[in-house]
């Protein structure tokens, strides 16, 4: 049967999804749904009649329908046939969606009535949606994948073969676009995608017309009426032109529309405009039908509104619309459908027609070829597109794409990339279109920033009009030591803010007058700067008063451009058309803003706060001020103020100080002038005082200042109710507070926020009003603590005194801390603090808390269920026995495990604190949950609490907001954008609500008192505007003053007890509606280091405003992380590019000056910036992505521009010059720019400014090509720029970064390309090719050594960027290419000129070394042996580069490659051993640190038959262990001496040491023995300890006349004296593993003379803190039981103090000053088995008798525990992190046909492979890399059991024949292993290594009875042939 023979009667559809298939690369989404509409019956009797239709055994094909038969029920169900391999069918089961395997007996032929049912199951792809870039992203997977079990609606937009549906869902588009996890495409379009994506048996069926009545609107003249508009809008492409397009919709790859890509900023700017005025059209009340025409603009499903022609109606109310500027059509509802505006109708299309021009070719291949690129297309990849020719009666293009590859050595694109396309509409028709446009009429800006590419013609300002900063300019001065009235323009903080003096106050009101007058009455298109660069004067409009200032263009940014006012200081980011061209006459008044800074006073906190800006705003905004001058450096003047207006001479610095927002520090001589040296601006007998009262006439008698002279750019301070705009710093956690006395409850509690999400379980439980939790990330704290618990009481019990409150009681049989409540006779009751459990007992069964247990918090905190709900018919806290039950029943299902969000807390009689909380389970919330049961009832309480209860805080509410949604939102108040908070404005009514309710609770005439002692929710009078609001009242020091956190806006205050009021019961609205503030913070900018000027700008521009937020994501403190946008900007993107620009703008600035001067400004910049290293490092980070992104943005721009501005784009340059005057500078020019210097620099440098004795101006172009053109005249007079004036490649120390080796001349000298890099490299040699015909057209250069030029490389023929190495005979130099590494020898002839804006892209080829080799070593030492191994293991290879240290020009980097360290693969090489003599050092990853003095080598002779040694010939001393500081390690005792110093061996070394001695005894056995004479102090060796009698690794100390010799045991710590014949020579190979006797000294040693140190120790198990390494010993603090050891003597002495140290103190006080890692890879333990001791067991996993696995009867307890703890497991557990898939790391695995967890350890790690081995069952196998996703973090309580199979190898014997057991003695001995019964006897035990073991069976001995069968032979220590041989010897005595 066909599969297309039924097809489904509906359109419209419900389903539920089953199963979604949905992998990152496969763009189409696929799902399997069931019908939520069809009949379960008769589903049911179809299943009957199958089983009962006689099968017709037919031959049944690929995708026929076919009846199949199940194995294991014997049922037969309807299927279809996927695949076919000889007789075995996979079947797909049509109506449960499963496949089955099955042979050919099981399959019938389909009979035509079992099948008229449609499946049951849907197989179909979510239509019209894809992902945003080439595949989807993780988070997209998980939202897919969500979608299961959830039932959607949706219409079915085509059914292809095989049943396939293509399903649109509105809700999941809606919900995609949303979260911006996918993007929308038209549904031509995607069809399309679909057919050319999927392979189907037969083509597919066009898409189900709905069946519906069509309506046509028009007649046939009106459609070629519109026919005639569109082709007047229709945009004209030069045939034979190549352009860079997308496509916009498609039908077939012979009718689709492209897009150009230069003209997307003005489609996006028409959308923005069209946009915002029909919104509000939208808003207001219209009529609902309108004739309008054919042409509309109608709101697609993105929330924008396109313009469009109208097609067809459809109902219900639907209008299918066809759009003109993408050629898609859409349904869309009539309501958004409107009348086309005339200012938008003439707008030409932004869309083309096209199709391909190879469907007519007969070249396969060649069509073969287009197809791909066109589907590549479709999929939203940006091509090019090369118009081959125009159909004027079809009005369509024929073309040819071509990707970016295939368009490099194209030289039409190069041609005409770029070259702009005008519209075919006439001069004098665009001006009449722009003349009929209101100005004030935002849509009108669609069209003029469309029309922005044509050429207007303004004569009279040809020549004259457009003036740069490179010409000299004048600039208002201000003389030092004088005085002078001045107004403040604008404040950034006390140390930048810009004034103008009152000298050229007339004059500046008289040009502002002017200014205003002219620009005003200009169009929107007249008098615009045509061809704006960076520097260039101009009028610019304000953004926030729309008024014409005086500006300088700083940068561009597409069509926005940022300009600073010269007479304000400030900067703004304004369209391109509010920037005109500045006349003449309006130049001749100076720039009046100066930039200065207040002296004598830096931040409290180094930033400036937000309150101290504020304040210092206060004081001297719109106000005349006295300026006194005090220094000037640079630009900048340092001064001081005083108020003009004030009735005493009191300065602003004085103010600043005394209110607590700014410290005082001393005058820098080298800053200031000498005259100021003894200067205080704090001594009022000052000679630069100015009489007041005279300064007071003078303001009277000059003209008064108009609003907009004085502050027009200042922002406005408003100081409105709502915003409570006060930023104090902040203040404790109100949370934080205990309730009741403090001295009367001993234990620390838990308090927490409202809002707090928290991880907890549930440890006991009353009820839904009366339960406790527990936090889960504490479990393990509690549970060391009761262990300590039980181990101190088992043998201590201290005596209970009546009257404490904190004591310890039995609960369980567990002694447990608790606390006594009340006592009734000789009993008292009593809570259990870590648990909630009450319980009464006798006095005499309590024992007194020892202080130590105190430290841990109460680990129970009490809860009742959220207030919002209560029980059904009961009062409020009252709940029913069923609601009991039902709560409990949440709490078991959970297994204790929830999620506990704390919505208030509430103080419940007498004064116990309890959280009203909701909980959640990974299924659903006990408020659902209880009220789905019918146990509760959701309320808004309208009345107050019983009397009982007292809220404590106030409410919080979610406000139902999801992750994903998009809300209004108001910020109410700003810290940062990584902390501000918000009001949704859906809350607006409940905010009126509460500043009605508080108005009317301040007039009650006899309101209620606050009393501190009993409240904290309050009402607050704010300071500032005398308001009262919703507060919360904190206590501070002062027994008067409050802290008040104002819960509605986020600010907090400071207030007297006056101020403050209790909220009235009549008002419990005030009580119980949720706090309105929000806590949030911008996504992604949370860990940012954000300068205050930018947190300035954020609040200055957004505090109050109405915005649209989007949710993505909530902290557990309950902040949210958003996405801001104002309108169309998108703030986040908006404050990183700012962030971007500031770092930048630091960076151009110190890049144009001298190498001193950079120093300072750096210097001078980071105190501005943080003041702290750590603080710079973070502040570095923000911009790592910036020299990538800004390179590949500038080589993208060179190549292909993006829209019409972009030549605005192009670099500026800045050139260094001797200061000339205007004669003297034009003379330079014509006598050929002698002596200039190119250098890369900022292009916003607004005067000039004196840098040392140099000074920087930025040029014009035409100054530009005139010194281009001296260039080519005098090759020799310009001087190059060099290396080191390219920008710096961003590198992070000791960061991983993914790369290529380029070029290697050996381990010492190579050259990285970072992966990251691989664009940016291709785009600029495409860039540099690009300009090689013009560049070779030139003459050639003569450069000198270190100049920058390019030059063309003979292998390619292409020409690369380089750096001149050496000048040759012959006209030729050695160049070498910078960006790869490799030199060459060019000729004169093939090098040119670099471009200047090549200047500006770092050097890509970072030249290195390797960590371990002498890189300053000549490369004559390197052989070619050498040289080739380390090409062979780095050449075409992906390679990890870990950059340590900047070594002159080279970077010092440990490389991996193929996950193996790459100087470690050198050094066992065996062919480096003579290398490791002339050119290896020890690696730092191996060394870690070599201590001062560690390297002293002294010379002596050698003797190599001896085996002697020359110290100097030893690679490297061996390492010491490498630790930070607070790092804490358990550790034995080794040897302890009288000075205090001691040696350690730490626990975690086991394994090492066990290894080190295995090295050892293979080495001692090959080594050589030392001479007297190679033996010299420092020597490092082998030696054989008399004590031991074994060998050790030790460094001579001393040699002694008698053939003996000193040596320290290095991983033993003692010192023995040895005769020289028990020395040999150590080899190089095992010095890598570091000394395990790591040298300590206690740091109370001095201090504790009377203790005998040597004794301390006898059998305590330690810990030690690594405090401070100093004179080559560790200081350090030792622990015993976690407590310090000084506290551990004392309680066996004295009492312990309570105010002792404690562990985490020690830590907490050395984290906060470094950072320490705790990421450890820990292994299951190994049992300690006692020697020659017998155990029953059996062997798992066997090979031979050097290689098997065993397990004890011992262990089968263990191994219950075990597996009851695995199947416990969940599946969710944390996957094993990249970083430790390493050997010898512990994890879980699940097989896939098991359902159990597996404890495994990775044995071997390749890049295909993992070898994991079953540690409790001896077994290992591989699995593929891909899977080690399904490796798994072990739970702590699985890690401490020990493993359950141990290797072993049998002990005593060897082989019979060779090194291998033959397989005749493999198969005996794994025949004895299966027997029953089986002892092993351990011989020897080695941690964690194979064990040598005894096998015995009834008495018979393996190993004997594999000798006696000549399969083995016993080895020389075997104890067998000890006794053999004894035998022998009693029988022949000698």
């Amino acid at each position: 049967m066909d599969s297309t023979s039924f097809l489904p009667t509906f359109l419209d559809v419900d389903l539920t999804i089953s199963h979604i298939k949905c992998l990152p690369k496969d763009i189409l989404v696929k799902f399997q749904g069931i019908k939520s509409n069809e009949c379960e019956f008769d589903y049911h009797v179809l299943q009957r009649e199958i089983q009962h239709t006689p099968k017709v055994k037919n031959n049944v094909e690929i995708d026929e329908f076919c009846l199949v038969e199940e194995r294991v029920s014997g049922e037969w169900q309807r299927g279809r046939v996927m695949e076919k391999k000889n007789e075995l069918y996979t079947v797909l089961l049509i109506d449960r969606g499963e496949e089955l395997r099955v042979a050919g007996p099981q399959i019938a032929s389909a009979c035509g009535n079992l099948f008229e049912l449609p499946p049951r199951v849907v197989f179909g792809i979510f239509a019209n949606i894809l992902p945003v870039g080439e595949k989807w992203s993780p988070k997209a997977l998980n939202y897919f994948k969500s979608l299961v079990g959830i039932q959607v609606k949706g219409y079915v937009q085509a059914i292809l073969p095989l049943q396939m549906f293509l399903f649109e869902v509105p809700k999941i588009i809606s919900q995609a676009l949303e979260l911006q996890l996918g993007r929308l495409v038209d549904g031509d379009s995607f069809r399309l995608i679909v057919e050319m994506l999927e392979e189907f048996p037969q083509q597919m069926p066009d898409l189900l017309q709905h069946k519906r009545p069509e309506l046509s609107l028009g007649n046939k003249d009106t459609s070629l009426d519109i026919q005639h508009v569109l082709d007047k809008l229709q945009p004209s492409l030069s045939v034979g032109s190549t352009e860079s397009v997308k496509v916009s919709s498609a039908l077939s790859p012979s009718k689709f529309y492209c897009q150009l890509i230069k003209w997307t900023p003005e489609l996006e700017n028409l959308t923005a405009h069209m946009t915002l005025h029909y919104d509000t059209v939208c808003q207001e009340t219209s009529p609902t039908c309108d004739n309008f025409g054919l042409l509309c603009v109608a709101r697609r499903r993105n929330g924008q509104w396109h313009r469009g022609i109208l097609q067809q109606l459809l109902p219900p109310n639907q209008v299918k619309i066809w759009f003109m500027d993408y050629g898609s059509s859409e349904a869309i509802p009539s309501i958004y459908v409107k009348k086309l505006k005339q200012d938008f109708i003439l707008v030409p299309l932004f869309s083309f027609p096209c199709s391909l021009t190879c469907l007519h070719s007969p070249d396969r291949d060649a069509r073969i070829f287009q197809l791909s690129i066109f589907k590549q297309a479709l999929l939203g990849q940006v091509v090019y597109a090369h118009i081959d020719w125009f159909n004027k009666d079809e009005c369509l293009y024929y073309v040819t794409l071509q990707t970016q590859e295939s368009t490099v050595n194209s030289k039409c694109l190069l041609k005409t990339v770029g070259t702009q396309v005008l519209c075919p509409m006439s001069d004098s028709k665009i001006s009449n279109i722009l003349s009929e446009t209101s100005v004030s009429d935002v849509n009108s800006f669609a069209v003029e920033s469309f029309m922005g590419n044509i050429e207007w013609s303004i004569d009279s300002l040809n020549k004259k009009g457009i003036l740069k900063v490179g010409f000299p300019i004048k600039t208002v001065q201000m003389e030092i030591e004088a005085a002078y009235i001045a107004f403040i323009a604008y404040v950034l903080n006390p140390s930048n803010f810009w004034v103008r003096t009152n000298d050229h106050r007339n004059e500046f009101q008289e040009i502002m007058k002017n200014i205003n007058k002219f620009y005003d009455l200009c169009e929107n298109d007249e008098m615009i700067l045509r061809k704006p660069e960076p520097g260039l004067f101009c009028c610019a409009r304000y953004s926030k008063d729309r008024r014409f200032y005086r500006a300088v263009i700083t940068e561009i940014n597409g069509y926005k451009i940022n300009v600073y006012f010269l007479d304000y200081g400030n900067t703004d980011s304004i369209p391109f058309f509010d920037v005109k061209i500045l006349l003449p006459e309006f130049c001749e008044l100076p720039a009046l803003a100066m930039c200065c800074s207040l002296a004598h006073i830096f931040p409290v906190e180094d930033l400036w706060t937000k309150a101290a800006i504020d304040y210092f705003k206060k004081l001297v905004l719109n106000k005349a001020i006295l300026l006194q001058v005090i220094a000037k450096k640079d630009d900048k003047y340092t001064v001081n103020i005083q108020s003009v207006e004030a009735s005493e001479n009191i300065d602003v610095i004085s103010l600043m100080l005394q209110a607590g927002y700014a410290e005082y520090f001393q005058v820098e001589l080298e800053y200031f002038p000498k005259s100021v040296s003894e200067y205080s601006m704090l001594n009022s007998e000052s000679k630069n005082k100015v009489n007041i009262k005279k300064v007071i006439s003078a303001l009277l008698e000059g003209p008064k200042s108009k609003k907009y002279h004085s502050n027009n750019l200042v922002e406005n301070n408003l100081s409105l109710p709502k915003s409570l705009a006060v930023n104090i710093s902040e203040f404790k956690n109100p949370f934080t507070l205990s309730v009741g006395p403090e001295s009367s409850w001993p234990y620390k509690e838990y308090i927490f926020r409202p809002g707090t999400v928290l991880e907890v379980k549930c440890s006991c439980y009353y009820g839904p009003g009366d339960f406790s939790c527990q936090l889960q990330c504490k479990s393990e704290d509690l549970k060391l603590l009761m262990e300590q618990i039980q181990n101190y009481y088992s043998i201590h019990s201290d005596p209970y005194e009546i009257g404490q409150t904190a004591c310890v009681a039995k609960y369980s049989g567990k002694w447990c801390r608790a606390a006594v409540l009340t006592q009734v006779s000789k009993e008292v009751d009593i809570v259990f603090v870590d648990y909630g459990y009450q319980k009464r007992v006798l006095i005499e069964d309590l024992c007194a808390i020892n202080p130590r247990f105190l430290l841990l918090e109460s680990q129970a905190f009490r809860c009742c269920l959220n207030h919002f709900i209560e029980p059904v018919s009961c009062k409020l806290f009252s709940w029913t026995r069923k609601a009991f039950r039902d709560l409990w029943n949440f709490i078991s299902s959970s297994r204790g495990l929830l999620t506990c969000i704390i919505y208030a807390l509430v103080i419940i009689h007498p004064n116990h604190l309890y959280n009203l909380v909701d909980l959640q389970s990974s299924f659903t919330s006990a408020k659902e949950f209880l009220m789905n049961r019918g146990s509760a009832q959701y309320i808004t309480l309208s009345e107050t609490f019983p009397s009982l209860f007292s809220l404590y805080s106030y409410c919080y509410s979610s406000f139902n907001i999801q992750i994903g949604s998009e809300e209004e939102v108001y910020i109410s108040h700003i810290y940062s954008p990584q902390k501000f908070y918000c009001q949704l404005g859906r809350n607006n009514k409940d905010l009126e609500m509460i500043e009605t309710k508080i108005t009317e609770s301040v007039n009650l005439q006899n309101f209620p008192k606050y009393d501190s002692n009993k409240m904290r929710v309050c009402i607050s009078k704010y300071v500032e505007d005398g308001l009262s609001y919703r507060a919360l009242a904190i206590p501070t020091d002062s027994s008067s003053e409050f802290q008040v956190y104002f819960v509605d806006f986020g600010n907090k205050q400071l207030v007297g007890e006056n101020m403050l009021r209790a909220i009235s019961a009549q008002f419990p609205e005030l009580l119980f509606t949720p706090m309105q503030a929000i806590k949030c913070f911008l996504s992604d900018l949370r860990d940012v280091d954000i300068p205050a000027e930018i947190s300035s700008w954020f609040k200055d521009n957004f505090l109050g405003r109405s915005l649209k937020a989007i949710i993505l994501s909530q902290e557990s403190d309950g902040q949210l992380g958003i996405e801001l946008y104002d309108g169309s900007q998108y703030i986040n993107e908006k404050i990183k590019v700012l962030l971007h620009a500031y770092g930048k703008r630091h960076c151009d600035q110190a890049c144009c000056m001298e190498k001193s001067n950079k120093i300072n400004e750096n210097k001078r910049f980071t105190t501005s910036l943080k003041g702290k290293t750590g603080n710079n490092y973070r502040h570095n980070v923000i911009n790592k992505p910036s020299p990538v992104t800004y390179s590949e943005r500038k080589i993208d721009q060179l190549m292909h521009p993006k829209n019409i501005h972009a030549r605005f784009l192009k670099p500026s340059v800045c050139y260094k010059m001797e200061p000339v005057s205007k004669n003297k500078m034009k003379t330079s020019l014509n006598d050929g720019l002698k002596g200039i210097k190119i250098v890369p620099g900022a292009a916003h440098i607004l005067e000039n400014r004196r840098v040392g004795q140099k000074s920087v101006k930025v040029v014009s172009q035409s100054f530009i090509r005139a010194l281009n053109q001296t260039t080519s005249q005098n090759p020799y007079d310009l001087i190059r720029p060099q290396i080191k004036d390219l920008p710096q490649p961003q590198i992070y120390l000791n960061a991983k970064v993914k790369g290529y080796v380029s070029n290697i001349s050996n381990p010492a000298n190579f050259h990285i390309q970072l992966a990251e890099n691989e664009s940016v490299i291709i785009r600029l040699a495409d860039a540099l090719n690009a300009t090689a015909r013009r560049l070779r057209e030139r003459k050639s250069v003569k450069p000198l050594v270190g100049d920058l030029v390019v030059a063309e490389y003979s292998g390619d023929n292409a020409i690369y960027r380089a750096v001149i190495k050496k000048i040759l005979p012959g006209n030729s130099f050695e160049v070498e290419f910078i960006d790869y590494g490799n030199s060459a020898i060019v000729n004169t002839s093939k090098i040119y000129e670099l471009q200047r804006e090549f200047l500006t892209v770092p050097q890509l080829g970072i030249h290195a070394f390797l960590s371990g080799v002498k890189w300053n070593e000549p490369d004559e030492i390197w052989d070619d042996k050498t040289v080739d191994y380390f090409t062979s293991k780095v050449h075409n290879k992906t390679v990890y580069c870990e950059f340590l240290k900047k070594h002159d020009q080279k970077w010092e980097v440990n490389m991996i490659c193929d996950e193996k360290c790459v100087i470690n693969e050198l050094l066992k090489w065996k062919a480096c051993s003579k290398l490791q003599k002339s050119a290896l050092q020890m690696p730092q990853v191996l060394s870690q640190k070599v201590r001062p003095g560690d390297n002293e080598m002294k010379k002596g002779k050698s003797n190599e038959s001896e085996g002697s040694m020359n110290s100097n010939q030893q690679l490297f001393k061996i390492p010491l262990e490498e630790f930070k500081l607070g790092q804490l390690e358990k550790a034995e005792m080794l040897n302890v001496s009288k000075s205090g110093r001691f040696y350690v061996k730490l626990s975690k070394n086991k394994k090492i040491l066990s290894d080190l001695i295995v090295l050892i005894t293979k080495e001692e056995k090959k080594s050589p023995f030392l001479s007297m004479e190679s033996i010299e102090k420092g020597l490092e060796c082998l030696a054989k300890s008399k004590n031991t009698l074994k060998w050790h690794r030790s460094k001579v100390e001393e040699k002694y006349v008698d053939d003996k010799v000193l040596v320290f045991l290095v991983d033993c710590g003692i010192y023995e004296i040895v005769p020289v014949c028990n020395t040999k020579l150590l080899s190089n190979e095992i010095r890598n593993i570091p000394r395990q006797a790591v040298p300590c000294k206690w740091i109370w040693f001095e201090n504790s003379k009377n203790i005998s140190f040597e004794c301390l120790f006898a059998d305590l198990e330690i810990n030690i803190l690594f405090l401070k390494y100093l004179d080559a010993v560790w200081e350090v603090e030792i622990l015993v039981d976690d407590l310090l050891l000084l506290e551990y003597l004392n309680l066996n002495t004295v009492p312990v103090e309570e105010n002792k140290l404690r562990l985490a103190e020690i830590v907490y006080n050395i984290e906060s000053k470094t950072p320490v890692s705790s990421c450890t890879i820990k292994s299951f333990t190994w049992v300690q088995f006692q020697n020659d001791r017998q155990y029953s067991g059996i062997a798992t996993a066997v090979s031979d008798p050097s290689d098997f696995s065993i397990q004890l009867e011992d262990f089968f307890d263990i191994m219950k525990y075990l597996f009851m703890l695995l199947s416990d497991l969940p599946e969710t557990l944390q996957t094993l992190p990249q970083e430790f898939i390493i050997p010898g790391s512990s994890c879980l695995f699940k097989y896939k046909s098991e359902d159990q967890w597996n404890r495994v350890e990775i044995s071997e790690v390749s890049p295909q492979s993992l070898c994991l081995v079953l540690v409790d069952y001896g077994f290992s196998f591989y699995i593929r890399y891909s899977e080690i996703i399904n490796l798994k973090v072990v739970p702590e309580e699985l890690l401490n059991l020990p493993r359950l199979s141990y290797p072993c190898i049998l002990y005593g014997i060897l082989p019979a024949k060779g090194k291998h057991w033959s397989e005749e003695a493999k198969i005996f001995f794994r025949d004895f292993l299966s027997k029953p019964d089986l002892v092993f006897q351990f011989r020897e035990y080695h941690s964690e290594t194979k064990l040598k073991v005894d096998v015995i069976h009834e008495k018979n001995n393996l190993a004997d009875i594999l000798v006696a069968s000549g399969l083995a032979t016993y080895s020389k220590d075997s104890p067998h042939l000890d006794a053999i041989t004894a035998t022998e010897s009693a029988k022949n005595p000698i």
